[in-house]
């Protein structure tokens, strides 16, 4: 996976180059990757992507899409895992079953490209099979069947990859 962060920076640099891209603009590299190239080039999503190689859906979140992503954050799986640090949740995460894993982390991807403004409230379908809430009173929120009374909030919306949306969420959706 690390390989992928060293062709995301080629990309951005080739397009900073020959193309004219804005050096000013931070997101012109992540709008070059597809879903599983910008977590491996983000920061916050450490433990995301741990969590992705552990359970085998690299390819997957690679493929042509479309897709959305609602993705936890590092600090998002600290408190899902009850550890302290990014460290300790990279750790756990290698420990756990891979199957269940992909469970959790299917629950987190709509097989659609899905913008913020084309949130409803309701139910939506999950790749692996079950439904989540999203409730817009005060803000978008995605509740997991498991997560009752605990709305993971979207703390940014909108990050065009090649193969979908990516909506960054502060808690892990449990189906």
């Amino acid at each position: 996976m690390r390989h992928i962060k060293l062709g995301i920076l080629t990309l951005a640099a080739a397009c900073l180059t020959y193309t004219g891209c804005r050096e000013e603009d931070p997101a012109a590299d992540i709008r070059l990757a597809n879903i599983t190239e910008a977590v491996v080039a983000t920061s916050t999503f450490e433990v995301l992507e741990a969590a992705v190689v552990r359970a085998n859906l690299a390819g997957e979140l690679s493929g042509p899409g479309p897709m959305t992503v609602f993705a936890p954050t590092d600090d998002a799986f600290q408190t899902y895992l009850d550890v302290t640090s990014k460290s300790a949740a990279i750790d756990k995460v290698k420990t756990l079953d891979a199957t269940t894993l992909g469970n959790i982390l299917k629950y987190h991807v709509v097989a659609r490209r899905l913008k913020a403004n084309e949130l409803t409230a309701g139910t939506v379908a999950t790749l692996n099979g079950k439904n989540f809430t999203v409730d817009l009173t005060g803000g978008a929120k995605v509740i997991g069947a498991g997560n009752a009374g605990n709305a993971a909030k979207v703390t940014a919306a909108d990050v065009e990859v090649s193969n979908g949306i990516i909506h960054v969420i502060d808690r892990v959706l449990l189906p």
